[in-house]
């Protein structure tokens, strides 16, 4: 089997975490500057949620109505049941779960730690790739 088409070959290793205290505006400047769309948010070790580029937007809109913008913190606003699973979970499973219940980005363990995230960019990119290469073979 192609080992692309496993959870570790598609995800994004060592994701970048941030903590629930971090503020929303300093949130989006990590994701400008790491260019990505989801974060986890951590407190130590423990994965306590996820905080999307939509959360993100969505809060900074409504501040601009309430309150200050750096006031907002991360887990103000993030998700907090975010889908997690084991690097050993086949990646069919995965993806018509995160299909079904239209995720967009799935937390990757191994032996209960985080090692990555994928998201339905990563998904894109491999799927975009793995065609490629099978209609190349076909010329």
């Amino acid at each position: 089997m192609d080992s692309r088409l496993s959870l570790e070959g598609m995800m994004t290793p060592a994701p970048f975490c941030i903590h629930p205290d971090t503020s929303v505006v300093e949130a989006k400047k990590e994701m400008e500057h790491r260019n990505v769309r989801h974060l986890p948010v951590r407190d130590g070790d423990q994965v306590i949620g996820i905080l999307s580029q939509r959360d993100v937007a969505l809060a900074l809109s409504l501040a601009k109505h309430i309150t200050e913008e750096e006031s907002i913190r991360v887990a103000d606003v993030c998700g907090s049941d975010p889908y997690i699973t084991d690097a050993e979970e086949r990646l069919d499973i995965v993806l018509n779960y995160m299909a079904s219940h239209r995720i967009g980005s799935c937390l990757v363990t191994k032996n209960e730690e985080l090692i990555g995230i994928i998201t339905t960019t990563d998904i894109c990119r491999v799927c975009g790739d793995f065609l490629k290469d099978f209609f190349d073979q076909l010329k």
